[in-house]
């Protein structure tokens, strides 16, 4: 009987303390975080620098939701909290997660290329990028001959600036006229006199094919304006040339020079406007052959234009495409 007794305390005691310490265990650990934990209210973070807003996280026994979102803003210095997440003055527990959005300042804006643009296309280009025109200087220029094209920019392109910052352009005036002497061009090869007429800003007029048992075919016999004339920059000069157009027709063939100017993958007409509005680029194909050096293409076109050049040449050619100055293509034409 006593041994019975015993058996039915030493249960009943092993018992009781197990549902005590459930009971402390639930009291202890359980309850205080889902009830018993005291609210806090949320600090605020707001225009606090990150390593400071970090510290009131830690002191508040709080966790930082990684990672850390940052957002261009012009109020806000860089590095200083923008958002919170809880918003400041909530009543939130411990261990609680927080979102923040960080300042990374000003935006920054990458500069386009103007170059070979007229101004109103360089305004167009800069007020699409968020940055405005600066100071607008003119000056004649022997490279670009074309009057009223961009030739220079400050600051250059690809460097970054803030937003509506400004961007100073340099126009060019063109060729300078200025008076000169017509050098003498007679008893020399019409490929040579291309090359001479154009370093000098001045055009070829008509041109005059006699025989002439004297020269050989191709070569200058008279021209007008007549040597030591004077004569003014991007004037026409007529050539009286030996032989007939045969000697240069026989040689001569006829191509088309097709280039799309790179910066997307879809292709367009000249006509079409892209999807993206990418700055446009300056294209200048150029021909050299028999007669010497032409520039067919000279102007700018938005990428993935397909270019279309109808082209005769004289003998051998090679064909040169230029896109913002950068040699990206050299082939000969056949």
């Amino acid at each position: 009987m006593r041994n019975a007794l015993n058996i039915v305390f030493s249960t009943m005691l092993i018992c009781f303390l197990f549902v005590n310490g459930v009971g402390a265990f639930v009291l202890l650990r359980i309850l205080p975080s889902k009830v018993g934990t005291p609210d806090l209210e949320m600090p605020k973070l707001e225009g606090l620098s990150l390593s400071r807003a970090k510290y009131l996280i830690r002191l508040h026994q709080l966790k930082l939701e990684r990672p850390v979102i940052y957002q261009a803003d012009s109020k806000v210095l860089s590095g200083h909290v923008l958002a919170q997440k809880p918003l400041a003055n909530f009543k939130i527990k411990t261990g609680r997660t927080i979102r923040l959005t960080v300042s990374s300042g000003e935006e920054m804006i990458t500069v386009p290329n103007l170059l070979g643009m007229s101004p109103r296309e360089a305004e167009q280009v800069l007020n699409e990028a968020g940055l405005r025109r600066g100071q607008v200087a003119a000056v004649y220029s022997y490279t670009f001959r074309k009057a009223n094209v961009v030739m220079a920019q400050s600051p250059e392109p690809g460097t970054y600036k803030e937003r509506q910052s400004s961007v100073s352009i340099l126009l060019s005036l063109g060729l300078k006229t200025f008076p000169f002497l017509m050098p003498n061009l007679e008893g020399l090869q019409l490929d040579q006199v291309r090359v001479i007429l154009e370093e000098n800003g001045l055009e070829i007029g008509q041109e005059d094919y006699q025989p002439d048992s004297k020269f050989g075919p191709g070569t200058i016999i008279n021209h007008q304006p007549s040597v030591d004339t004077v004569v003014q920059t991007g004037q026409k000069v007529n050539l009286q040339i030996s032989g007939t157009d045969k000697f240069e027709s026989e040689a001569s063939y006829f191509v088309e020079v097709v280039h799309v100017v790179s910066g997307i993958s879809k292709q367009l007409e000249d006509s079409d406007l892209p999807e993206e509005r990418l700055p446009k680029k300056y294209v200048q194909i150029i021909i050299d052959d028999q007669r010497g050096q032409k520039r067919i293409v000279n102007s700018n076109y938005w990428p993935g234009t397909v270019i279309r050049k109808p082209y005769k040449a004289v003998g051998s050619a090679m064909v040169r495409v230029y896109e913002d100055y950068e040699l990206v293509r050299e082939e000969i034409l056949e």
